[in-house]
């Protein structure tokens, strides 16, 4: 895992390759890709290499949380 310092708010800001995010989420490296490429996941794309902040994934992946209702 890789972290840069000082970042948007001052502190460590955890990075996550490609590779780890797709083995954290169970999706494939292509899918994420795809994501990637139609603006679906936030992303930060540093040169040819994709990087994702674990913060905004974890924000992310709230956002499409589907909540069940008691029926």
């Amino acid at each position: 895992m890789n972290e840069i310092t000082a970042g948007k708010y001052g502190h460590n800001q955890r990075l996550l390759e490609i590779d780890e995010l797709s083995a954290m989420l169970g999706v494939s490296k292509n899918t994420l890709y795809d994501w990637c490429a139609v603006k679906k996941i936030p992303h930060i794309k540093l040169g040819k290499f994709l990087r994702f902040n674990v913060a905004e994934i974890e924000s992310w992946l709230q956002a499409k949380r589907v909540m069940i209702k008691n029926i």
